[in-house]
């Protein structure tokens, strides 16, 4: 069956009252919003989560989906260690993306592995996810330094998978909007940063997801975003679909913590997105796209810095699921 339904969410760590220790209820509307997703994800009663993070394993040229059977993690890198998560894979669903993957030689499987920790990008959603479901497996992937209209194709790879394997699932698109809105913020100040937010909140708001193709990739990097690869990821997952929800910052959460979002009940289904991918007049080009394949910065640490360094994938001991198109230079943006 098609994917049941999507979700747009932040993942600030100080949303944890473990975490933020009192802070967290400056952005408690975002908390009630975080709620409300969890309990509707309760309501449809998925077998599947599929969580899209740009804190999991990042590879230039490559989509790593999460090996293995089951994962761990905790907050301990936010001084939180003992909100703790154990989790299972769903490995048949994994398995039928990687298939697809190879047999269309598209560069995503579960090679390459560094660390099979679960990332604060998976956990924060989990975290209010599980407060009401947990019948559920999951499945987690990272994002790439290759261009929107690859993350696109790859969201058409996991919908067919699900279709495929009959499985019913949700998939949580998690990640933070500009991280560059105030000029005493610690990574300072870009004119493209409000100008990102305005455009992605209204994007997301009309459910017209295949304009997140139309955002030029230079833009996105002035704007220092940490999500949109992975909204486009889940543009390709929804198809002609309707279903998703954008959490869109108001209120008091807006003035306060501009890289938070809310979910809006948004208007109804508007999305055009054709079997194969659109380009608009006056958007990206995507073949330069497709040239340029390029990073962005980092969400955490290293000032919002590009950090990067080449290492060789190959040789023994990465397992994976048969796709021989294995990454061939990871990406750190955020170690």
């Amino acid at each position: 069956m098609p994917i049941a339904a999507a979700y747009m969410v932040p993942h600030p760590p100080m949303i944890i009252p473990q975490i933020g220790k009192g802070s967290e209820n400056q952005i408690r509307k975002t908390i009630e919003s975080y709620e409300a997703v969890a309990a509707e994800i309760a309501e449809i009663r998925p077998e599947t989560i599929i969580i899209t993070s740009p804190h999991a394993v990042m590879y230039a040229d490559y989509f790593h989906i999460s090996p293995g059977e089951k994962a761990e993690g905790d907050f301990g890198q936010f001084r939180a260690q003992g909100v703790r998560f154990r989790e299972t894979y769903d490995a048949g669903l994994v398995n039928a993306v990687c298939a697809l993957a190879k047999a269309k030689n598209f560069p995503a499987g579960t090679l390459g592995e560094r660390d099979r920790r679960l990332d604060h990008g998976t956990m924060v959603p989990l975290y209010f996810i599980e407060q009401k479901y947990r019948d559920f497996r999951l499945v987690r992937i990272g994002l790439s330094g290759l261009s929107l209209m690859d993350h696109y194709a790859f969201g058409q790879i996991i919908r067919q998978a699900a279709e495929e394997t009959g499985r019913k699932a949700v998939l949580v698109a998690s990640g933070d909007l500009s991280h560059k809105l105030q000029p005493y913020g610690p990574y300072g100040f870009a004119k493209e940063g409000p100008e990102y937010d305005r455009r992605i909140m209204d994007t997301a708001g009309r459910a017209d997801f295949g304009e997140m193709l139309a955002f030029d990739e230079t833009f996105c990097e002035k704007a220092a975003e940490c999500g949109h690869r992975s909204f486009v990821i889940m543009a390709g997952a929804l198809g002609d679909a309707c279903g998703s929800k954008s959490i869109l910052p108001r209120g008091r959460d807006r003035r306060r913590i501009r890289n938070l979002f809310l979910p809006s009940s948004g208007a109804g289904c508007k999305q055009k997105i054709p079997g194969t991918v659109p380009v608009r007049a006056g958007g990206a080009d995507p073949a330069a796209a497709q040239r340029r394949g390029s990073l962005r910065p980092a969400c955490e640490g290293n000032g919002g810095k590009l950090c990067y360094r080449a290492e060789e994938a190959g040789g023994a001991g990465l397992g994976g699921c048969g796709n021989e198109a294995g990454p061939r230079r990871r990406v750190c943006l955020h170690s």
